[in-house]
């Protein structure tokens, strides 16, 4: 019992790792789904870390909860820091971000009235629009309650940002801008 919940420990460490980085991939910190998931993830590995712990500490052997808890804590913990800094959002649209830019270089061609992609890189997108020579794409998968998405922004940063809208903006790269608009 004691070896097949220390893999249940390791295994639900990894796969908490793996939601909150899934999760912080999206501008504003991911979907509220993903994040309950990864609560859940995270209680269910601290209940079989606690049970290996007592009967561990019972039968006076330490090395195996300390290994635990250091290897969970550094695992979970390093992937909710790198969440925190946005790590997973600026690596996952480095990845996308070469068809972002195929998107705004065919989109220019077409002109007015271009169609909008449902998938670009590794994002589905639910809707595009074109202010100036701004281009917003909204993630579908994104924000619980907000709209967020990326921006392409040649000139910068608009002080006006688009009338009715609370939009704020985090730089990703060049002209690449990721955004959230609050309800």
């Amino acid at each position: 019992m004691r070896t097949g919940l220390a893999i249940v420990v390791l295994v639900g460490s990894w796969l908490s790792a793996a939601t909150i980085g899934w999760a912080g991939s999206y501008p504003g910190g991911g979907e509220l789904a993903l994040v309950f998931v990864a609560l859940v993830l995270v209680g269910l590995t601290g209940i079989a870390w606690l049970v290996v712990s007592v009967a561990e500490v019972a039968a006076r052997r330490f090395a195996l909860v300390v290994a635990l808890a250091v290897l969970a804590t550094v695992v979970i913990g390093g992937a909710g820091v790198a969440a925190r800094i946005e790590l997973p959002l600026l690596a996952r649209f480095a990845l996308s971000r070469p068809a972002f830019d195929q998107v705004i270089a065919d989109r220019g061609e077409a002109g007015p009235g271009a169609v909008c992609p449902r998938r670009i890189g590794t994002y589905r997108i639910l809707s595009c629009r074109t202010l100036g020579s701004d281009t917003y794409f909204r993630a579908r998968d994104g924000g619980f309650l907000d709209s967020v998405g990326f921006v392409y922004l040649p000139e910068g940063v608009p002080t006006d940002p688009p009338s009715g809208t609370s939009l704020t903006y985090g730089q990703l790269r060049g002209p690449w801008y990721s955004f959230v608009e609050a309800w």
